[in-house]
């Protein structure tokens, strides 16, 4: 009969069991984690370099645990789930599921705890995540005044300086950047118009300084600022698209308003605020045509805005010349190069630079 090994199982055995008793300790009586040296001596080397894989373990179990909550989690169990938590990211400080998932899970509860979780994630193992400062901005806006009895001010403060870290992160999503514009213009108040107007000062402040960089691929084609970022990923181009879209929907409405309003100062309000909405559309107006009332950008050959049905100033082109390869513009009721009729026979006031008999050719 062969004999079993039992030496090596003992061994296994203990080394379970050490790597176990190591975890608890880890848990129950851990202090903040400081440099990694302090982890290669505290973590690492008792669970004799199994921390991730005991990591993965407890994540398991977490999972398991949460299964078995009946109803809205209550204060005692989110407090279990913290400390598993923070025993997880101990032993795995990469353990990026631990963060997001785990700060969520205990946000509602215990919106602190989840905080200081999520700020333990940047300090440690993810500092390049968009996702942990901006989700500690929104505990702190949404959840830390009702349950720490915080001040409301410190709360929206701290916040905003969450979410503005969250913006400096590349690959973040347009919300991170609105919702930092959004507390960072808190101020204005509730009125829309008044709220626009922060946001285009506060946008504006944040214009970069734009250069083409020589030697950068697409040099000559791309627009980078100083440093080398690209301009399109800036908070700036992303805050001002926002801004265009916001203030032509709001002159939309601000136009229909004036239409059916019979008061004569009710009327004389709303061209005030129609003004001041426009100002800001200027500021970040985009290439093209744009209706002056409603801000709607309209095509070549239209004579009326599909937004609110004000007279354009309009422009065309003589579709027969283009389709030979030749953009004309129309100064009349007929092409001046091949004398096909226009038939919308637009009033032309953007005249081509440099154009000559035959035309511009067109790219």
């Amino acid at each position: 009969m062969k004999r079993v090994p039992v030496i090596p199982l003992i061994v296994v055995a203990l080394a379970f069991a050490l790597s176990f008793v190591a975890a608890q300790k880890v848990e129950t009586g851990r202090s903040e984690l400081i440099t990694n040296k302090d982890r290669l001596a505290r973590v690492y080397l008792p669970c004799m370099g199994m921390d991730k894989f005991l990591a993965d373990l407890k994540w398991v179990k977490l999972i398991q645990d949460m299964g078995k909550v009946k109803g809205k989690l209550n204060e005692n169990a989110a407090k279990y789930f913290a400390r598993v938590l923070d025993s997880i990211t101990d032993l795995d400080p990469d353990f990026s599921k631990a963060y997001q998932m785990g700060g969520m899970l205990i946000s509602n509860e215990l919106p602190q705890d989840a905080i200081n979780l999520l700020q333990k994630g940047r300090k440690f193992g993810l500092k390049e995540s968009w996702s942990l400062p901006y989700y500690s901005g929104f505990f702190a806006e949404r959840f830390l005044p009702r349950k720490q009895e915080v001040p409301m001010n410190e709360c929206l403060a701290l916040a905003e300086k969450y979410y503005e870290d969250a913006a400096k992160v590349s690959g973040r999503p347009f919300y991170v950047d609105h919702a930092w514009m959004r507390l960072a213009t808190r101020g204005a108040g509730e009125d829309p118009v008044e709220q626009l107007v922060a946001q285009r000062d506060f946008v504006l402040k944040m214009k970069p300084k734009v250069t083409e960089m020589e030697g950068m691929p697409g040099a000559g084609e791309g627009m980078y600022m100083e440093g080398g970022m690209e301009m399109e990923n800036s908070p700036y181009i992303l805050l001002s698209r926002r801004l265009i879209q916001r203030s032509s929907g709001l002159a939309r409405r601000l136009v229909e308003e004036h239409s059916s309003a019979q008061d004569a100062e009710y009327k004389k309000n709303i061209e005030e605020q129609l003004k001041r909405v426009r100002e800001v559309f200027e500021a970040f107006k985009p290439a093209g045509h744009m209706c002056n009332n409603c801000l709607v950008p309209y095509g070549p050959g239209q004579f009326f805005c599909s937004g609110c049905g004000a007279k354009v100033e309009s422009y065309a082109y003589c579709r027969e010349c283009w389709a030979k390869g030749k953009l004309v513009l129309l100064s009349g009721s007929y092409c001046h190069l091949c004398g096909t009729k226009s038939p919308e026979a637009p009033k032309v006031t953007v005249v081509a630079e440099g154009a000559d008999e035959g035309g511009l050719k067109a790219k």
